[in-house]
């Protein structure tokens, strides 16, 4: 399936994953660039009848925390506790 058309794609994942984005500033690039790689597996896997925008917000945002899991559990358990400042 084709980019529909007037469709920005970077304007797309930024309003998609915007409160994400927000939320986990540390990761906003990396989450940012696995947004964009779920609005490609939406395109590749987006039935053509059904709405695409309602289907590529749901794995754009789904792909973006699935990777803010990935990072929280590989930094709680590589940061040593005595780094933590509290």
């Amino acid at each position: 399936m084709k980019l529909p058309e007037g469709l920005d794609p970077f304007a797309f994942v930024r309003k998609a994953g915007g409160d994400l984005l927000r939320r986990y500033p540390l990761f906003a690039d990396e989450m940012f660039l696995e947004g964009l790689l779920g609005l490609a597996e939406a395109l590749a896997k987006a039935d053509p009848g059904k709405n695409f925008k309602a289907y590529a917000r749901i794995r754009v945002r789904g792909k973006m925390m699935d990777f803010v899991r990935r990072e929280y559990k590989f930094y709680s358990n590589h940061v040593p506790i005595e780094t933590v400042d509290v």
